[in-house]
């Protein structure tokens, strides 16, 4: 239970502020590392923002690309890698598994009982710290927001925002196929079609109905098993949100997610050769 609660006494705003000291000279050695400072180096760790170098700290890959980033595409980086962090995810599954029907709030009272199951942190300071912290943390994820006008409310995005487009009426014939692609893995294919959305105008509304039908039918889909439960509600919460924008702005932040996952998981295959 200590590696749930352990990531979540500290902030995105102290996470940012240790990951752009760390990118200056002179070099952050963990030992001089206390309290907020410590807590914040363990959540860009879990994040795979920073990584251990001997007895100090340096940004990753990733950490970089973030700390190079807009803030726009510092909250989308944000949003992957929470999903990808079990410790968080396995509450923000809590969190919207309440949220249903039509029905989009949740009160900040409901939220506090899941951390506290969750964590087994008693009614308190520590639970009250807790709480604000995830909060913290899904609300500059743009995963949730405190709702106008009422005190302890909040917006939880879930299917309008963010949520499984699977569920959607089918706007394409079932007849149409989709185009074969020479790559199996299903990233692969869904990068093919956004990359055709952005840059292939004549085309645009073709490849758009084809990345509705693929999702529509993920489920039967023979190499619907490459893809993990986790990056899958990624994807499916990515394109939900580009296919009822419509702009290529928006297929083009689905292009940044998906180079992310990818990237993850060609550095695990690579890992694995070892």
């Amino acid at each position: 239970m200590s590696d749930v609660k352990r990531p979540y006494r500290t902030t995105y705003e102290q996470m940012c502020k240790l990951i752009s000291r760390v990118s200056t000279p002179p070099e952050v050695t963990i030992s001089e590392l206390k309290g907020a400072r410590y807590q914040a180096w363990l959540l860009a760790k879990e994040l795979g923002l920073l990584e251990r170098r001997g007895r100090a700290i340096g940004l990753t890959g990733s950490g970089k690309k973030f700390l190079d980033s807009d803030m726009d595409t510092r909250r989308r980086i944000l949003r992957v890698r929470l999903g990808q962090v079990e410790s968080f995810s396995s509450i923000w599954s809590r969190i919207t598994s309440k949220d249903s029907g039509n029905d989009r709030e949740l009160p900040k009272s409901d939220i506090a009982q899941i951390v506290s199951e969750l964590t087994d942190a008693k009614p308190g300071s520590l639970l009250d710290q807790y709480t604000a912290n995830i909060l913290n943390l899904a609300a500059n994820a743009n995963l949730i927001e405190r709702k106008s006008g009422r005190t302890g409310v909040y917006n939880v995005y879930r299917s309008e925002k963010f949520g499984d487009i699977a569920s959607e009426p089918a706007t394409v014939e079932k007849k149409e196929v989709i185009r074969d692609v020479s790559h199996p893995d299903l990233l692969d294919r869904i990068s093919l079609l956004v990359y055709d959305v952005i840059h292939r105008d004549s085309e645009k509304d073709k490849h758009i109905a084809e990345i509705r039908q693929l999702v529509i039918n993920w489920g039967q889909a023979p190499w619907a098993g490459d893809i993990s439960d986790v990056e899958k509600r990624i994807v499916l919460n990515e394109l939900n949100h580009a296919l009822s924008v419509g702009t290529r702005d928006s297929f083009r932040m689905v292009a940044e997610t998906l180079a992310i996952l990818r990237g993850e998981r060609s550095k695990q295959r690579n890992l694995s050769d070892f």
